[in-house]
């Protein structure tokens, strides 16, 4: 009996042992959990307080070990316009550290975003005034989106978004300092096929009018198939810098084509470019304030635009103006012809005028060329056409035939239009 009620009396002291253990954390995790940062209001009044704008989600959840959070269907508006979201996510996940949960700014190691919707639009009147914000209580070390299209909205009514896919973007130490941001991207074109890598500076931002949101810094795209624009083969690879702001962009650089052909001809000839354009985002238009194109020696100077028109097949139209003040007319043949040879020598001047619609035809189907050109010193390759075209010369000015076949050069000018192919 005595070891029965000893043995009780320890379990009792035992229990209430576990009890208090069990009850410390209890009492320590209370005001953690009052001031536990991945609550759903404090993550929201934290992203309200970053965007400048009301924010709303579906199926948001904490998380402990790590420290976060999650929701899904994320939304975010202007204040002053809520029927379209400025910004629609898939899927957000929040990952803190217990570390930079107790500084003053709180800290979140990494902010990941999964199918990004941003809309950009030209703002048409001014930005409303708001109230001075507080001082930032949180920054976010990393932003990770992928996945993710940004939509421009035309300025004028009736014409379709132009849509930029963005398939990587990370963002470091973004809080609300308004201070330019480090980022890098890898954005995905469909003409030529291929994934441009940007990496600059962005920001501040400014919810209120994102077509305004500075950014510059360098570019590359390596190993574009040219292949998709029909009649035309080869591997394009541009490097460049850029600067302005989402809306308009300014770009210079160069581009490289070493193993350009044209679907007629049996040559392959290298093409290099330095470029100078202005990018207008919010209509996918770009104006070529300088081209200068380069095929062995002999260089085409241009300037013109790539547009969308209104025509019956999607895609863009170039427009150009092209000189050539010093070039080789055998090498410019080169690029057209079945012949490993020119048929004609010489120096070649040009002044035309290029136009490229979009459309299925093959490359030289849809080239459009209308200009003047001056072919000085020139001689046909095959001695046999050079001979009659001299007789000709000769005899229209009344002097000899006999003598050296290539006494007499040629030299020719006139006005050309090429089109239908």
């Amino acid at each position: 009996m005595n070891a029965h009620r000893l043995t009780h009396g320890r379990l009792k002291w035992l229990w209430l042992a576990l009890g208090l253990v069990a009850a410390v954390p209890l009492f320590l995790l209370a005001p953690m959990a009052a001031r536990w940062p991945f609550s759903e209001p404090k993550v929201k009044a934290a992203i309200e307080h970053a965007a400048g704008g009301p924010v709303s989600w579906q199926h948001f959840h904490s998380t402990y070990f790590p420290p976060g959070a999650a929701a899904d269907n994320v939304k975010l508006f202007q204040p002053e316009r809520q029927s379209e979201p400025l910004i629609q996510v898939d899927h957000m996940s929040v990952r803190g550290s217990f570390s930079g949960m107790w500084v003053t700014p709180k800290h979140i190691a990494e902010l990941r975003i999964q199918g990004l919707h941003l809309l950009v639009e030209p703002r048409t009147s001014p930005a409303p005034v708001r109230a001075p914000q507080p001082p930032n209580t949180l920054i976010i070390d990393k932003v990770v989106a992928d996945n993710s299209v940004l939509r421009f909205v035309p300025r004028k009514p009736g014409k379709d978004p132009f849509e930029l896919g963005v398939r990587h973007l990370v963002l470091h130490t973004v809080d609300s300092s308004k201070q330019p941001l480090d980022f890098q991207a890898v954005l995905a074109i469909s003409e030529p096929p291929g994934e441009i890598h940007a990496s600059g500076k962005l920001g501040p931002w400014n919810s209120s009018d994102l077509a305004a949101i500075p950014t510059h810094g360098n570019f590359r795209l390596d190993g574009a198939d040219i292949g998709v624009f029909k009649g035309i083969s080869g591997t394009l690879n541009s490097k460049g810098t850029f600067d302005g702001n989402f809306g308009q962009l300014h770009a210079a650089g160069e581009v490289d084509i070493p193993n350009f052909h044209l679907a007629r001809s049996t040559q392959t000839v290298p093409l290099s470019s330095h470029f100078e354009a202005m990018v207008d985002a919010v209509h996918g238009d770009t104006t070529l304030t300088s081209l200068s194109t380069r095929e062995l020696h002999t260089t085409v100077l241009s300037h013109g635009a790539v547009s969308r028109e209104a025509t019956a097949h999607s895609g863009k139209t170039l427009d150009l103006q092209a000189t050539v003040e010093t070039g080789r007319i055998d090498e410019v043949m080169l690029v057209f012809i079945k012949s490993k040879i020119a048929p004609l020598t010489g120096s070649l001047k040009v002044k035309t005028a290029i136009r490229l619609p979009p459309g299925p035809e093959r490359f030289l189907k849809r080239l459009y060329l209308n200009g003047d050109f001056h072919i000085s010193g020139g001689e046909f390759t095959k001695e046999a056409r050079q001979v009659t075209l001299d007789k000709l010369s000769a005899s229209a000015a009344g002097a000899s035939t006999k003598g050296d076949p290539g006494a007499v050069l040629s030299n020719l000018q006139g006005h050309c239009v090429v089109k239908d192919g």
